[in-house]
């Protein structure tokens, strides 16, 4: 059994930073996803990691666990900026755990292996996949009230507030 943890929204909290500029030039209801992908790769990575909050101290968390049962997984709308960035910051945070990036335009479960496996995630619609795949699905519940970023309410999964939950849930499977 392999945790795959995902990256924003589990481990730094990205998208105030990535999005405070998006917000305030666009309706992001009107913008097309070429536009969307192209500000994505156009922005400095490395300030948006910088910038962002460490979310209830999930770095230090994740040098407890074990590195071969446990990997990054991330979605990442550039496999040059936004991919180099996120390894060259969680290795100049001390994380060794092999980092898996997803391309935008496919899901985590077209590239790592479900079955058995937990994905540790905030987005309750990337779970319901990982579920339907048949892999173990736990909520990150990074803001304590059961509500995603999507406003989606989790009713379905086991919840963690915090990476050092992790061997508590695995005591319990």
């Amino acid at each position: 059994m392999k945790i795959y943890i995902d990256f924003d929204g589990v481990i730094l909290d990205t998208a105030p930073v990535l999005f405070k500029e998006w917000l305030e030039k666009y309706e992001l209801i009107n913008v097309h996803y070429e536009e969307r992908i192209e500000y994505m790769n156009n922005k400095s990575w490395e300030e948006v990691l910088n910038e962002s909050q460490v979310i209830n101290n999930s770095l230090d968390n994740l040098k407890k666990l074990d590195i071969k049962n446990s990997a990054i997984v991330t979605k990442v709308h550039s496999l040059i900026n936004e991919q180099d960035a996120k390894i060259r910051y969680l290795r100049a945070n001390g994380v060794e755990q092999e980092v898996i990036a997803v391309p935008y335009s496919l899901k985590k479960i077209d590239i790592v292996p479900v079955k058995g496996n937990i994905l540790i995630d905030d987005l309750v619609s990337n779970l319901d996949e990982w579920s339907s795949a048949g892999g173990i699905a736990i909520f990150f519940d990074k803001n304590k009230d059961g509500i995603d970023d999507a406003k989606r309410k989790n009713t379905t999964y086991k919840s963690i507030k915090s990476l050092d939950e992790i061997n508590k849930i695995m005591e319990e499977l």
